[in-house]
């Protein structure tokens, strides 16, 4: 598996701000679950999705920057209403599981993309519903040394990698994503091919002996490069990457 540049563990805190009428700001942490959780979950088929007209400052933080949770990780949500005590709130999720790590703190967890509805109640009501949209995670980005993109690299340096490094995008959480391997074609000056698939992010084999071959004026092209991210039931195809040697 290949290491993150900015990926620190395997635990995702994506931080969801939720509001009441007025604007109050919601979060819901971990903790056992409450035995009316089940009880309430027909609230979700109940409810319309409320949407709020009204502009506040809060209200752009909350429905601007919060309404994306990601499949494959921990989403947590703070919930922090001045009138209800933490250990009071509750949630219920259609299209997510629930699971409560303490008062004022739950994670959701989601399996596919798609909407999610979301209700905090009380024992005694249900105070609000709001929808958010499940989104898979973002491709991270392949590096090899400094080159993003590919571009020119001097003969010595490209025989020196030893395998491609991901950098996950800035979106406020750590994930981890594997390369599962790649297809490496080698176009040297004569214009004569040579191809070989490499299996991993790491340079090996076959595909290793091909790298070391690279003189001036030779193109590598690195395509149908294979990653997988959390949440992925299938391998996730990145974009071509094309070097030439100077």
């Amino acid at each position: 598996m290949q290491n993150n540049e900015n990926g620190k563990n395997s635990t995702f805190k994506n931080l969801l701000y939720l509001a009441l009428g007025g604007g109050f700001a919601i979060a819901l942490s971990l903790g056992m679950k409450s035995k009316n959780a089940s009880k309430h979950e027909d609230l979700l088929n109940k409810h319309a999705v409320e949407k709020e007209t009204h502009q506040t400052e809060t209200d752009d933080l909350i429905f601007d920057e919060s309404k994306i949770i990601y499949v494959g990780i921990d989403n947590l949500i703070l919930l922090d209403i001045p009138e209800h005590a933490a250990a009071e709130l509750h949630v219920a999720a259609k299209g997510a599981e629930v699971v409560y790590i303490a008062n004022g703190k739950c994670i959701l967890r989601v399996q596919k993309p798609g909407a999610v509805q979301v209700t905090i109640y009380t024992a005694s009501e249900d105070l609000r519903t709001f929808e958010y949209l499940a989104k898979r995670l973002p491709d991270p980005v392949i590096y090899l040394s400094n080159h993003q993109s590919g571009g020119k690299m001097s003969s010595g340096e490209f025989k020196a990698q030893q395998g491609f490094r991901i950098k996950i995008p800035d979106i406020g959480i750590d994930y981890k994503c594997e390369i599962l391997g790649f297809h490496l074609t080698l176009i040297n000056a004569q214009g004569n091919e040579e191809s070989q698939v490499n299996v991993g992010g790491k340079f090996i084999g076959e595909a290793k002996k091909l790298i070391t071959k690279a003189k001036p004026q030779d193109r590598f092209i690195f395509d149908k490069v294979r990653a997988k991210c959390p949440g992925d039931v299938m391998s996730r195809i990145l974009p071509t990457i094309v070097f030439m040697i100077k």
